[in-house]
């Protein structure tokens, strides 16, 4: 079931939408740890 999918593995993984929530759920975590250090 493979499609033309020349993108990250995680994009077969997640719908757009969904890994977009988890990109803006993700930076401002890491953006705060990296200004904690």
């Amino acid at each position: 079931m493979r499609q033309n999918h020349t993108e990250h593995p995680a994009m077969s993984f997640f719908p757009p939408r969904e890994f977009g929530q988890l990109i803006s759920l993700i930076t401002p975590t890491s953006w705060l740890r990296n200004s904690a250090n």
